[in-house]
């Protein structure tokens, strides 16, 4: 029952059709909002994008990163669902993720279910772009711990779920970043290739 924000950042265009991006915040899932993204979102929407930077329910009083990945599959049917009035093409829809942001992209480009519920292709990225991205979950003590006993952290590891239907992707990741790991991002990317997917990895 919470009111959730969608900041939307409109390119100067006429177009009726531009490319759009959804930007996720970072924060470890429990802190944040979508003010954090505001100005990535404006560097978007001056390059041609409508850039929407969108709030979503954190890992505190009782929810979990299952949540966060809820609201995240949300937020990309949502823009479809407002096309017109944003002025986006729908089939042209980037997840962009900081952090556990990175993680709520993959997760909505990979996973087959959140809480239950089967992920329709309305609710996933057309493109992911991802900076220091979680996306090892199975051993990420932390997530786990975040988690609980509200469902299986393996099941909500994009890692795991990596095959030919993941979208093209950029990783930007921190060679010296000691809390979401170099040789995640190296591995995930690794996969996506091996499945003949555009996947690109700067470190």
């Amino acid at each position: 029952n919470q009111s959730l924000k969608a900041y939307v950042f409109k390119p100067s265009s006429k177009n009726k059709k531009l490319p759009a991006v959804l930007l996720f915040h970072g924060g470890g899932w429990f802190i944040g909002d979508a003010t954090w993204t505001n100005q990535k979102a404006k560097d978007f929407a001056d390059r041609g994008f409508v850039a929407i930077s969108i709030d979503y329910r954190l890992a505190v009083d009782g929810l979990t990163p299952i949540d966060c990945v809820e609201d995240a599959c949300v937020a990309f049917r949502w823009a479809r669902n407002h096309r017109k009035e944003l002025g986006i093409d729908p089939k042209r829809v980037v997840g962009y993720g900081v952090s556990a942001g990175g993680h709520l992209v993959a997760a909505a480009a990979t996973l087959p279910m959140v809480n239950g519920k089967k992920v329709n292709k309305s609710s996933r990225p057309n493109a992911l772009i991802m900076l220091s991205p979680a996306l090892n979950m199975g051993k990420d003590e932390y997530f786990v711990g975040l988690i609980g006993t509200k469902g299986n952290p393996m099941d909500y590891s994009p890692s795991e779920f990596i095959n030919k239907k993941l979208p093209p992707s950029l990783i930007i990741q921190g060679q010296m970043d000691s809390i979401v790991l170099t040789k995640d991002a190296i591995a995930f990317r690794d996969m996506a290739v091996k499945y003949g997917v555009t996947c690109l990895l700067f470190i």
